[in-house]
């Protein structure tokens, strides 16, 4: 089901680029990560970042992929023995998401210039 689901929204998405929304990118992210396609998934939200940089939840949704992406694939490792890298991206997702979605002057700012 879930399998049809994302490629029913892909195509849609694909086919008419106004169903391209943040929501329903967001909705194809969590499908791929349902269906255990975690690089697809952050493939997906990468590319709906480029279309929607001012979304905070697409950097959310991001680091949440990449979060457990990066502790399926070290399931035996301890948190601290993640690779500083990529802890350091996941990190810095988060933390453009929550500036994001501040609604303030300045984050209206940038978002305006991304």
């Amino acid at each position: 089901r879930f399998e049809e689901s994302s490629s029913i929204l892909k195509k849609g998405m694909e086919t008419f680029s106004e169903l391209a929304t943040p929501h329903n990118l967001l909705l194809f992210g969590s499908l791929l990560r349902l269906q255990d396609r975690q690089q697809e998934a952050c493939e997906a939200l990468e590319h709906a970042i480029m279309l929607h940089p001012w979304d905070g939840k697409l950097y959310l949704q991001l680091a949440m992929t990449k979060s457990s992406r990066l502790l399926s694939a070290n399931a035996t490792a301890s948190a601290s023995s993640l690779p500083r890298r990529s802890s350091l991206s996941v990190f810095r997702l988060c933390q453009t998401a929550a500036r994001l979605s501040e609604q303030t002057e300045e984050t209206r700012m940038q978002s305006l210039m991304l």
